[in-house]
């Protein structure tokens, strides 16, 4: 991480221009991160399975690049409206340690910012909150 001096002498207007332009690069990347991933998901769940399955090849080794294998995976979901019943079956059943409760990050933080700003209590000794300022560049 940069220190923080590489923005001393620059006036406000500068800072203005740097943050616009991170932002705007912080995008790209982004973007292009999430273009890459689905290139990736492409080779990955359909291209190269394919044609190893064709080839009958379960296992090839190349140098310079590694060892290249399929591998049985999947997706699972619990549908929200089911998660209870899903809960109690995995307690009934004996895999109660694998149910967890928990509350989104996103929502804890958006509650605890309104009780404060309502004026509102809430349990300090448990749940952590720390204000802060922060600039934020909103596009004309």
């Amino acid at each position: 991480m940069n220190d923080e001096n590489e923005f001393d002498g620059k006036n406000l207007r500068e800072l203005a221009q740097v943050l616009s332009d991170l932002q705007a690069e912080h995008g790209f990347h982004s973007e292009a991160k999430t273009a890459l991933g689905k290139r990736i998901d492409i080779l990955t769940m359909s291209v190269i399975p394919e044609m190893m399955a064709e080839e009958e090849i379960d296992t090839v080794s190349y140098d310079g690049i590694g060892r290249l294998q399929t591998r049985a995976d999947a997706w699972v979901t619990v549908l929200a409206p089911d998660r209870e019943e899903v809960h109690k079956w995995m307690r009934e059943n004996g895999h109660e340690s694998m149910v967890k409760e928990t509350i989104h990050a996103g929502t804890l933080k958006a509650w605890v910012k309104a009780q404060v700003k309502a004026g509102n209590e809430y349990p300090t000794d448990l749940i952590k909150h720390e204000a802060y300022e922060k600039a934020v560049l909103v596009k004309s």
